[in-house]
């Protein structure tokens, strides 16, 4: 794999409880950013068996591969990814690409946002 392929910035955000200064925490999460990375994203294709992953969805799901880095532990209940201004959430647990501690895969499915019209 090469440099070149890691041109897209990303931003990994993760939900924390906060605080509310009296040694409790608030009910309403804050968002953290984490770090930004440089990474290879590629849409996914029929090809690509998803399904295996609960991902139903194809359409809005990408594949991000990062450099592995020691200060970044991927939590896939607490942290999304964002892109291009969009959230993604984080489907698949992260893979060691064989095993070598270079680079991380996982699938990330862009969120939607919910209507608030009444039907």
């Amino acid at each position: 794999m090469r440099g070149r392929e890691f041109n897209k910035r990303i931003e990994l955000w993760q939900t924390a409880p906060s605080s509310d200064g009296f040694g409790g925490s608030i009910t309403n999460p804050i968002d953290v950013l984490i770090s930004n990375s440089f990474a290879k994203i590629r849409t996914t294709t029929p090809g690509d068996n998803l399904s295996n992953f609960g991902i139903i969805d194809s359409q809005k799901t990408i594949l991000i591969t990062v450099r592995f880095r020691e200060d970044v532990t991927y939590n896939i209940e607490t942290m999304y990814i964002k892109y291009r201004n969009k959230k993604y959430t984080i489907n698949t647990a992260p893979i060691n690409e064989n095993f070598d501690d270079a680079f991380i895969t996982f699938a990330a499915t862009e969120e939607t946002a919910k209507s608030n019209t009444a039907g």
